[in-house]
């Protein structure tokens, strides 16, 4: 049987908010909620309390995945404010909600989920053609080319001894035909000529001809 646990309710004495008006901004899932005239995060993991978004504008303001938030102007994470990231064509990239854009830039959010801190880092991408080659894939693409995105060296990374997050990150396919591309499993892909894993070449394998297939116990 599931363990009852005792609850406790406490009423919110600072902010201050409207009683009549105060709702969670999206039905399910959301740390955000609003009032009439304001904007509220609530930290659910460390502070535990209801802090009011200062700059948030109540009317436009959206509880986006991975607590993530926008209104018209812009973006919050954690219920704070991403200084110098303007809203205008916000899109997260990835499964991972690391990887965003808006109209001007390309941005790796970098957090430390126990201390709910990050460090949001620029990224040298073509913001406007820059997107996952299909929902979930290992690949990126931009007008300059495809780049396969290395997961696994997510947790060598260290960013406070480094911000090359590109090159650690982010291998450019050299050669690739951007038009024929597409991702197969398992961290291949192909083009019209040649069949790739991650950003190598498969020497000698015949693109045309190149499938995955499984047996018991192997691809």
């Amino acid at each position: 049987t599931d363990e009852i646990v005792e609850t406790k309710l406490v009423p919110v004495k600072n902010p201050k908010v409207d009683i009549t008006s105060f709702e969670s901004v999206k039905k399910f899932f959301t740390n955000y909620y609003r009032d009439k005239s304001n904007i509220y995060y609530y930290d659910a993991d460390f502070g535990k309390e209801l802090k009011k978004l200062e700059a948030a504008d109540s009317n436009s303001f959206v509880s986006l995945e991975a607590d993530f938030g926008k209104d018209n102007r812009n973006i919050y994470y954690n219920g704070n404010k991403l200084e110098g990231v303007n809203s205008d064509g916000f899109e997260i990239l990835d499964e991972n909600a690391i990887i965003f854009k808006n109209k001007n830039n390309v941005y790796f959010l970098k957090a430390k989920n126990e201390e709910k801190k990050y460090k949001l880092i620029p990224l040298n991408f073509d913001s406007s053609s820059f997107k996952p080659v299909h929902k979930r894939s290992e690949y990126f693409k931009d007008k300059n080319g495809i780049y396969y995105f290395d997961y696994s060296n997510l947790e060598k990374l260290d960013t406070e001894k480094t911000e090359d997050i590109q090159n650690k990150l982010f291998f450019k396919i050299e050669g690739v035909d951007v038009p024929t591309f597409r991702e197969l499993q398992f961290s291949y892909s192909k083009d019209k000529n040649k069949v790739y894993c991650k950003n190598k070449e498969v020497k000698g394998a015949d693109a045309e001809s190149f499938v995955i297939f499984y047996t018991d116990d192997r691809i």
